[in-house]
């Protein structure tokens, strides 16, 4: 489910093409790499899903940002993870892009899917 409003709720299970954007970045090391890139004013992009794939024999933690807010996640080598949210991870703020980096210089691929959710004030 998307950003509510008193008015209405978006279903993203249904979402139109419009609605959602895809995530592909490649991440090699603790440098930040956009991921999905800043909305217009007043559009806050959220995070749907992410799967990451650790390409090297390296363990690594991958930091995802959108700047104001960081998660971390353990990746083992040659593993990866899958991570699905029922509820949309949210963008602190709108129109900021969100970035992803790792903590051993390992090769990180990061695909997904985010919501582009207007702002309801």
């Amino acid at each position: 489910m998307g950003r509510q409003n008193p008015v209405y709720i978006i279903d993203l299970g249904n979402a139109e093409r419009s609605l959602t954007g895809p995530i592909s970045a490649q991440s090699t090391s603790a440098s930040p790499v956009t991921m999905i890139p800043a909305g217009a004013a007043g559009i806050y992009n959220d995070i749907i899903t992410l799967i990451f794939t650790n390409e090297t024999n390296i363990n690594t933690v991958v930091v995802v940002s959108d700047g104001t807010i960081t998660y971390r996640y353990a990746i083992s080598p040659y593993g990866g993870g899958v991570f699905n949210f029922l509820t949309p991870l949210p963008a602190s703020n709108s129109a900021t892009a969100w970035t992803f980096s790792n903590t051993a210089a390992a090769t990180i691929d990061c695909v997904g899917t985010y919501a582009i959710n207007a702002d309801p004030n």
